[in-house]
């Protein structure tokens, strides 16, 4: 049926759905949903360890580490084939191990302390196992009925700076494929984007390119309907998508699962969705973090690791 054609693109393009509201914690997986007491969000956290030992996971954290030889000569075939046709990809590693952590809670607490201004999550479904990140990044929000729809667009990594100082050739051209995506995708739906202007955002020690961008048009729009419209953007997969998804296919090696959709919190009339990045998928005793960077004709493959590393720095130093 058409419904279940639409579940069926709703849940490849998102990989899972989470609705969160301020006290009470729904999460809807595969139709079926399970809705938990109330809670404080320290309660919430602290809730992990309530979960059943005895309840294996559909997926569970992918154990290879991306080695760092076939990571640059990957990156180094992708660059050639950019230098050709001027695209975009994002390329993504793993680190993997087994952790340190006593508790899912201590972990949380511990990393969320560092990335007060970033969407913090700790989830666990049956479909999905645990996932924890900080994620900078928002994909689609709204804070009441009337008020209007907001997006960004978030690429282009550096150090952070004291000084403000222009960014360089390469990551202006990575962050504008995101930019004039999400103005492309806006319009195809009826909605009006307004760019602001640039601005930086803080990450630990880097920072990042972005232009906040508000939609005004259509408010009474299905959100979900919009964050599936537009996600994956360029900042996760590449531009064009079907020659990023073709050209991950052939270089990426590890799947991806959850990395790279989207959590979404509605409450009310108020709906507020961020890419799931800058994460890690645990189990009792192995972790699997996620980072990636977006590759274009200018990337220089040993830079595009350090990023990475960088990126995943203190989520590393945790759980290793």
């Amino acid at each position: 049926s058409e419904n279940e054609n639409n579940d069926k693109e709703n849940e490849h393009k998102t990989l899972y759905a989470l609705r969160l509201e301020l006290l009470k914690i729904k999460m809807k997986v595969n139709k079926k949903e399970t809705i938990y007491n109330e809670y404080d969000s320290i309660q919430t956290i602290k809730h992990c360890r309530e979960i059943p030992s005895n309840v294996d996971p559909k997926i569970k954290p992918h154990k290879a580490s991306t080695d760092f030889d076939i990571y640059t000569d990957s990156v180094n075939n992708i660059i050639s084939q950019l230098k050709v046709n001027g695209y975009k990809v994002v390329f993504s590693k793993v680190t993997c191990g087994k952790h340190k952590v006593v508790n899912w809670a201590e972990l949380a607490i511990e990393y969320f302390e560092h990335f007060v201004t970033s969407f913090r999550y700790i989830y666990y479904t049956q479909d999905t196992g645990c996932w924890i990140g900080a994620s900078p990044e928002v994909l689609i929000t709204k804070d009441n009925k009337n008020s209007p729809y907001k997006s960004m667009a978030l690429a282009g990594t550096r150090n952070k700076s004291v000084n403000e100082y222009s960014w360089d050739e390469k990551n202006l051209s990575e962050h504008k494929f995101v930019t004039d995506y999400i103005v492309e995708k806006s319009k195809e739906i009826g909605l009006s984007p307004f760019v602001h202007d640039a601005e930086n955002i803080v990450f630990g020690d880097i920072e990042h390119l972005c232009h906040k961008i508000d939609l005004i048009g259509n408010q009474l729009e299905n959100p979900i309907k919009i964050a599936n419209h537009f996600s994956p953007t360029p900042a996760l997969l590449g531009y064009p998508i079907e020659y990023a998804l073709n050209t991950l296919n052939n270089f990426e090696k590890h799947p991806r699962h959850c990395y790279g959709g989207y959590i979404a919190i509605e409450k009310d009339d108020s709906f507020h969705s961020y890419v799931n990045l800058r994460c890690a998928h645990i189990d009792d005793t192995n972790y699997c973090i996620y980072s990636g960077g977006g590759i274009t004709k200018d990337s220089i493959a040993i830079e595009e690791w350090i990023e990475t590393e960088n990126k995943i720095k203190i989520l590393k130093e945790i759980l290793a």
